[in-house]
């Protein structure tokens, strides 16, 4: 689950391999307009990486203009936010990415890359993030548990920075789990992150292996009461049908009495075998 192979390798490295994989959009230039962030996956063959990319295409009267592709070489990438979390004045791109082996994934991270204008769209410098980092909960004793397969941005606590939230499906034998990080002027901030997981009181089910539980994230203010709620795909749960988990948003953190849980059998869905349900969420 969550591989694609190609049937042969590609005959050069320069490509953008499964460039649309992942799409996100922001004011990445401070013109006001929003404009489009593109993701390129990459390629596993055989054991061998070949390269995944970030593309941005800038916004124009009628649609989207030039893009250009702001980094190169990274492979294995699996998720893209744009969003402040740092209070500059241009948004930082924050990509997710994971490594292969041939057991499946492996060790992941997050690469904020931190924006310029001058002499045209490109990143400053970038700043990589792991569960080795200053301030982020847990540690690399799982180190297969592909931190970064599932990304969103968006204001938690409603401070004025970006929170981020991580996804990482692979964590103790691929039970799962999901890493809040708040946003700070430096960054992020190095205290007040948290984790949830099924093992997570309130949060109804079980932590079983092979659940994929962070497989996906999304903030979004489903109710309108102007606080973001958090929803987690699992789509390895009860035998790769898959689950979605719906946290409400308090203001601060999120409310795990108020969580809900539900699959495509509970959506009276006819054909929820192997269906991986929560795979992607929308944004």
């Amino acid at each position: 689950m969550l591989t694609r192979q190609p049937e042969s390798a590609p005959e050069n490295d320069d490509g953008d391999y499964w460039f649309g994989a992942g799409l996100a959009a922001g004011d990445l230039d401070g013109d006001h307009d929003t404009d489009l962030v593109v993701v390129s996956e990459g390629l596993r063959v055989e054991g061998d990486f070949y390269p995944g990319s970030v593309t941005a295409c800038l916004a124009q009267s009628g649609g989207v203009g030039s893009c250009r592709r702001l980094l190169h070489g990274h492979g294995g990438l699996t998720a893209i936010a744009v969003g402040n979390m740092s209070g500059n004045a241009l948004p930082e791109i924050v990509v997710g990415w994971v490594g292969w082996d041939d057991y499946g994934p492996s060790d992941g991270g997050a690469t904020i890359l931190h924006l310029r204008t001058a002499g045209g769209l490109s990143f400053a410098s970038r700043t990589e993030l792991g569960v080795d980092s200053p301030g982020v909960p847990g540690s690399d004793e799982y180190s297969d548990d592909a931190f970064g397969y599932g990304l969103a941005l968006g204001d938690i606590d409603r401070d004025g920075w970006a929170d981020l939230v991580v996804g990482a499906p692979g964590y103790k034998q691929e039970r799962g789990r999901v890493t809040v990080i708040h946003g700070a002027r430096s960054g992020w901030r190095t205290t007040g992150n948290y984790t949830l997981s099924q093992s997570t009181k309130g949060i109804p089910g079980k932590a079983e292996r092979g659940d994929w539980f962070g497989g996906s994230v999304s903030l979004l203010d489903h109710n309108r009461d102007g606080r973001l709620d958090l929803t987690i795909g699992a789509p390895g749960e009860n035998k790769d049908s898959g689950m979605i988990t719906t946290l409400p948003g308090s203001g601060k953190k999120f409310s795990t009495s108020k969580s809900r849980t539900f699959g495509l059998s509970k959506l009276r869905y006819r054909h929820p075998t192997k269906a991986e349900f929560g795979t992607s969420l929308g944004r």
